[in-house]
């Protein structure tokens, strides 16, 4: 069994820009794909939401075991995707009530922009649980 690295060997500038340059990557296809699903397909802001969250998901785990957390590679990929998939679904669920809540009463905000709050605040969150315990 290869031996776990540290969480702060996980972390750099270099790897906060990389994860910054996935999660505007991740942004770019939720929030197109989101766009796509309701104003051409006619399909719901909520399952369109839904839909696009989870395919984004899937493409992070890859590039971030990848290119972010480079020191991550030498760990088992299914624990890691077990992990990642913790991490990541209690983070969704959070964003999707989040995002939610923005786009509902009293608040009313356009989707697009409760995408961008909701993912901006949990790309910082997801940052530091996946270099301290994903991927070490």
């Amino acid at each position: 069994m290869p031996e776990a690295v540290s969480a702060a060997s996980n972390r750099s500038w270099r790897g906060w820009f990389k994860f910054i340059a996935v999660g505007l990557s991740g942004y770019l296809v939720l929030t197109g794909g989101v766009i796509v699903l309701v104003e051409l397909l006619g399909m719901g802001k909520r399952p369109a939401y839904a839909i696009m969250i989870m395919l984004v998901m899937a493409g992070n785990f890859f590039v971030s075991r990848a290119h972010v957390f480079p020191h991550g590679r030498t760990g088992e990929p299914a624990r890691q995707a077990v992990k990642f998939l913790v991490v990541a679904l209690s983070s969704r669920v959070v964003e999707y009530f989040s995002y939610s809540w923005l786009i509902g009463p009293p608040t009313d905000m356009p989707y697009v922009y409760a995408i961008t709050v909701v993912s901006a605040l949990s790309y910082v969150i997801k940052y530091y649980a996946f270099s301290a315990w994903v991927f070490r």
